[in-house]
């Protein structure tokens, strides 16, 4: 069925996994940036992500609470036909994302995970300058401490047709049975797509009537189903299964 979505949550495609023709389809960007302060040295410094700046805006002279990062990024031929996601997973302040100068996306603070596609910003293109610009003056989590990038930096390298976001809840019956509803989003690149699902217990083995395949009805799609789960193992506090 058609699936009601949590606004609230955001929306997020899975980290891939390595298949057979994509084994490096997660790139990590974290270590050494570019760094600049747009304060009066505008000149660009070496620094490492993630990182706070704290040590670095309390030496700073005049420090305004706006700067930037910058990497360059190579784009193999193999990655040329892959659609493109940079994975933040925490930026304090109200961030902007640029490709080659242009801006391709904005985000206001949080340390929750969020994602923009850069692929049409680096279509046609062998390398690409990306520049993440933060302002902490605008908006910043704590007024005790400095932010910045504080988590990874990965690029997801996906095929056309991918899950372009995944959520999961669970609720008991009456009879401590369960309910698995699973939401899901997909961009089919190609037509005659269908979606397999295997439900798994932590021991491997496949939980009964946990298995889903679906064709994918036109170039995206929203679905929400349940799966039921009978006798599902519970965790306490000295058996916790929660993270």
């Amino acid at each position: 069925m058609n699936g009601n979505f949590d606004k609230k949550i955001p929306r997020l495609a899975p980290r891939p996994l390595p298949c057979e023709t994509m084994r490096q389809n997660v790139l990590c960007l974290d270590g050494t940036w570019e760094f600049r302060h747009q304060g009066e040295d505008q000149s660009w410094h070496l620094t490492e992500v993630p990182s706070c700046i704290g040590t670095f805006a309390d030496e700073a002279h005049g420090f305004c609470g706006k700067y930037s990062y910058r990497k360059n990024l190579e784009i193999l031929p193999w990655q040329a036909d892959c659609v493109k996601l940079l994975n933040f997973e925490g930026i304090n302040g109200y961030a902007r994302v640029l490709i080659d100068g242009e801006l391709v996306a904005e985000h206001w603070n949080g340390f929750l995970t969020w994602q923009t596609d850069i692929t049409k910003a680096c279509e046609g293109k062998e390398r690409v300058c990306l520049q993440i610009d933060v302002d902490e003056t605008v908006d910043r989590v704590g007024c005790f401490y400095h932010g910045g990038i504080l988590h990874s930096v990965f690029l997801y390298l996906l095929p056309k047709t991918y899950l372009s976001m995944a959520q999961a809840a669970t609720a008991l019956t009456e009879n401590q049975d369960a309910v698995l509803s699973l939401s899901y989003a997909v961009e089919a690149g190609l037509e005659g797509c269908e979606i397999q699902g295997i439900l798994l217990d932590p021991w491997g083995q496949e939980v009964p009537q946990g298995a889903c395949c679906r064709k994918v009805e036109g170039p995206s799609e929203e679905v929400r189903m349940d799966l039921p789960v009978s006798a599902p193992l519970l965790w306490d506090a000295e058996h916790p299964w929660l993270y």
